[in-house]
C-alpha cells in the first residue's frame, strides 16, 4: 500500500520515529500509528495559556480600522 504524506512536518516525525525504531519502515504506519505520533509531538510541547476574547478580536489585530 502506499500512502502519500502531504505534510511534512508529519513525514519529518515519522521518519524521526524510525530512527527511535517506532517503526520498522514507512509501511509499518497506519492511521492509528500517525495518530499516536501525533499526540505525542504534541504533548511533547508545553501548555499555553488560551488567548483572551479581547486579544483576538478584530479591533485588537487591526486597530488602524477601527
Amino acid at each position: 500500500m502506499t500512502i502519500e504524506i502531504r505534510k511534512p512536518e508529519l513525514e519529518a516525525l515519522i521518519l524521526e520515529r524510525m530512527k527511535l525504531g517506532g517503526f520498522q519502515n514507512a509501511e509499518d504506519t497506519n492511521g492509528e500509528e500517525k495518530a499516536n505520533a501525533f499526540v505525542q509531538w504534541a504533548k511533547s510541547h508545553r501548555a499555553t495559556p488560551p488567548l483572551s476574547d479581547e486579544s483576538i478580536s478584530r479591533a485588537s489585530l487591526n486597530p488602524d480600522r477601527w
